[in-house]
């Protein structure tokens, strides 16, 4: 994971911290709604390339940093933690997955311009 970390963009990284950042508020006792936040922040990561360079796995990646961010409030609600970021890693598997079965839009054909054909 180390060598993940150390190739890791800047906007990558900030965001995995951000996620981290929330585990531990919520481990603290936040009662604040952060789905919309976390949301965009998992979609950020997707749409950075996370998944192309890295894999899946984003759960691994949040737990070490949370437990770097409040090590003595993770070791003790380290249930918690495990439950958050499976949450977060659910959220975004399924990101994933709708990013891959996405289709292009169908785009009817549009009508000839017959006179610009034809000099007309």
């Amino acid at each position: 994971m180390a060598d993940a970390t150390a190739e890791m963009n800047i906007e990558t990284t900030e965001q995995l911290n951000a996620l981290a950042k929330i585990c531990c508020d919520k481990m603290n006792g936040d009662t604040d709604d952060i789905s919309g936040r976390v949301e965009a922040l998992l979609k950020s990561i997707l749409m950075g390339g996370y998944v192309g360079k890295f894999g899946q796995d984003i759960r691994a990646q949040i737990e070490t940093r949370a437990k770097d961010r409040c090590r003595d409030v993770a070791m003790h609600r380290h249930g918690e933690l495990a439950g958050l970021t499976l949450n977060f890693q659910k959220k975004f598997n399924k990101l994933v997955t709708w990013q891959s079965t996405q289709v292009e839009p169908f785009t009817p054909s549009k009508a000839v311009n017959l006179g610009s054909a034809t000099g007309a």
